[in-house]
């Protein structure tokens, strides 16, 4: 298993999302799991539903995620605003995080679909 598969799976990431990168700094003891967006991606309006809005524009955030071994993780990617036809421009939520939080929901022990199967 690659390592961007491996945090893909422990974050809960699918398309259009992708795990682009993971680095480790060994001097740092940090590791940097990037994420971002296909190319053309269309999310859903998170108000209403609507199905394939555009991206308007995004905004890069950095959250804290479990560690790793004895290395601290942090998850870099975009905040991306959809717009849609019936509600505006509205703010998405990454599937690895809470709206406003700079902790990843494994870090602060929330469920999702990735933590789902945990007992």
């Amino acid at each position: 298993m690659r390592d961007t598969q491996l945090y893909r799976d422990l974050l809960g990431v699918s398309p259009p999302w992708r795990v682009v990168s993971v680095d480790m700094d060994t001097e740092a003891k940090t590791i940097t799991v990037t994420v971002d967006l296909k190319s053309g991606a269309l999310l859903s309006c998170p108000e209403c539903g609507h199905q394939r809005c555009p991206v308007k524009d995004r905004r890069q955030r950095t959250w804290r995620h479990l560690d790793t071994c004895q290395y601290r993780t942090m998850v870099q990617g975009p905040v991306p605003r959809t717009e849609c036809p019936d509600c505006g421009v509205k703010t998405v939520e990454p599937p690895w995080a809470v709206r406003y939080s700079r902790f990843t929901k494994g870090f602060e022990h929330r469920p999702s679909s990735a933590f789902s199967r945990c007992p």
